[in-house]
């Protein structure tokens, strides 16, 4: 199998990817935080490995014998650098960019220091020249049916009552609203990482997160940039209410300049992770996990910006397209129920696992 990473993102160059993966009739996995390396419809298109990802493009590294990675170093987001998360016994091939990343976290039967849309042509070059066949039917069709079974799953999926809002469930209104050529940007935080391979990206580079830095706040900010980089660009910004509450201030600056991106608070009342991790180990002993904050919407409007408040699922799909629709820089306050919470890195806290 193949694993896309942002060494085909940043470039967008997947027509070299999807083209090898068609010769050899094989799955394409992406990168953690790099969902948008490959077109969400193309039929190969696994989605995101790795702890953050979907279990079945997850499953296709735990099994694969062969792993072709492209672009990519295995890093934290895709592994948490662990055989729990990759297939110990694969052979991998490794092409990255930058030198002292091949084999730097998981050894590799073959590294190669290239440019990855380049050296991703040349292999399919001589491939293709030496016609080899690969007898794989059986994996790709078992994936196919995999996949096609998780999406319908996931579109079928009971997700609760109109209020309060699931998280799935407003992720699924997104699919639905959000235009095919939109640009998301994710903050730090679980809700954010839940919408990690929950949302759709077609265009690439059209998904932007913090990747390893954490970085609360990071989401509305970068979808200030990626708007003015990319001024026809439909620009939507996740965040929690916490994050969001950090840089807030940059209203102003979005305003006075005219940078119209859409931003969606998912508005729980917590350090949604911190209150996961105190809910599941330290026995509901909650300190300093509660955010009291003003209405989103209404500060938007105070600093000349328009402002959205939604209580209800059925309410998510109007309020969005009003907002990208608006031509102003817009906020959609969006109360997500307080009580989904999400402990993320379980890992961190097996010592304390009963």
């Amino acid at each position: 199998m193949i694993i896309a990473g942002g060494g085909i993102k940043y470039t967008a160059k997947y027509l070299e990817v999807i083209k090898l993966a068609e010769l050899l009739n094989t799955p394409i996995v992406t990168a953690a935080g790099h969902g948008d390396a490959i077109p969400f419809n193309h039929r190969l298109n696994a989605g995101q490995m790795g702890p953050r990802g979907n279990p079945v493009a997850s499953r296709l590294v735990k099994e694969a014998d062969v792993i072709l990675a492209i672009g990519t170093r295995l890093g934290f987001n895709s592994t948490f650098y662990s055989y729990d998360n990759i297939n110990k016994k694969a052979k991998i091939i490794q092409i990255e960019i930058e030198k002292k990343m091949l084999g730097k976290y998981f050894p590799v039967i073959l590294g190669i220091n290239a440019d990855a849309a380049t050296a991703t042509n040349q292999i399919y070059n001589e491939i293709k020249k030496q016609k080899i066949k690969l007898n794989i039917k059986d994996w790709t069709n078992e994936f196919s049916k995999q996949r096609e079974d998780f999406l319908t799953d996931r579109e079928n999926n009971n997700l609760g009552k109109n209020f309060p809002i699931q998280p799935k469930g407003l992720f699924k209104q997104l699919r639905k609203a959000l235009p095919k050529n939109t640009a998301i940007t994710l903050d730090a935080g679980t809700l954010c990482l839940q919408a990690t391979d929950a949302l759709e990206y077609y265009n690439p580079p059209s998904l932007f997160t913090p990747l390893d830095f954490g970085l609360v706040g990071f989401s509305f900010a970068c979808g200030l940039g990626v708007k003015i980089a990319k001024p026809k660009k439909t620009v939507v910004s996740l965040m929690g209410d916490g994050g969001f509450g950090m840089t807030i201030s940059e209203l102003s600056t979005a305003v006075e300049y005219g940078i119209n991106t859409t931003t969606i608070v998912m508005n729980n009342q917590s350090w949604g992770a911190e209150k996961a991790y105190q809910k599941d180990f330290f026995g509901k002993r909650y300190l300093g996990a509660d955010i009291s904050s003003p209405s989103f919407d209404k500060v938007a409007e105070l600093y000349g910006a328009k402002g959205f408040k939604v209580k209800k699922i059925s309410e998510i799909s109007e309020a969005v397209t009003a907002a990208i629709k608006s031509n102003k820089p817009a906020v959609v306050d969006v109360d997500v129920d307080p009580s989904a919470l999400y402990s993320f890195r379980r890992d961190s806290f097996k010592h304390r696992q009963k």
